[in-house]
Parts: C-alpha cells; sequence; structure tokens
C-alpha cells in the first residue's frame, strides 16, 4: 500500500506506471494508473498537492483464498491555496493478492469505506 501511495511522488506518466507495477498488476494497474494521471494532472494545473509521509495498516484479516479485509490510515500533508494541511484517511477496502512473476501483488481491491 505504501508504494501506491509513493507512486503519487512520481512527475511523468512512465514513472508513476513503473512505481505502481511493483505493487499492482492486472486490470487494477490500469485503474489506478489512470487515477494517479488524473490526479498529477490537477496538480500541474494549481490544484491539490499530497504528499503521503506513512502508511499504517490498524487492521488485517484473512478471508478466502488470497483475499484479505484491510483498514488503513494513510498519514500526509495537502497543500492548496499557497498553505499546507497535516491530514489523516482511513480506508477500508477488501483486496486480493496473486503472485505476478515471482512477486506478490495487488490484482483486485474494492474500496468498503473512506474517512
Amino acid at each position: 500500500l505504501f508504494n501506491v501511495y509513493r507512486s503519487f511522488d512520481a512527475r511523468t506518466p512512465e514513472d508513476v506506471f513503473d512505481r505502481l507495477s511493483q505493487s499492482i498488476a492486472g486490470d487494477l494497474l490500469e485503474e489506478v494508473y489512470l487515477e494517479t494521471r488524473k490526479s498529477i494532472r490537477l496538480e500541474n494545473q494549481g490544484g491539490l498537492q499530497v504528499k503521503i509521509a506513512e502508511v499504517n495498516i490498524l487492521n488485517l484479516k484473512p478471508m478466502e483464498g488470497s483475499r484479505f479485509r484491510c483498514r488503513w490510515q494513510a498519514r500526509g500533508s495537502v497543500g492548496h491555496w499557497g498553505h499546507l494541511h497535516q491530514r489523516d484517511t482511513e480506508r477500508l477496502a477488501e483486496f486480493t493478492l496473486a503472485p505476478v512473476e515471482g512477486l506478490w501483488k495487488l490484482v483486485a481491491m474494492d474500496l468498503i469505506n473512506e474517512s
């Protein structure tokens, strides 16, 4: 999860894709990549700037097969209109891991709640 958030630090589409592909595969890779590109476009147009400093797993529950229910908190800063705010975001999702080229990667994720 931390690698997924860190992909937002990249500035070129190629770097974003490369960073995401280290942790995500399949259809989920394309979905997250397109969302990341949208965010970068907003930033380049003077919109929000987001920097995640840490990701804390609050709860991880194994489900059927390689599926997990995970609650995590992302801590970071959000910048806009010339100033920064510290922000914590908590998310709950179910995700599936699968071996891809010898590495375990996220291949599906269903966001359940975000606060």
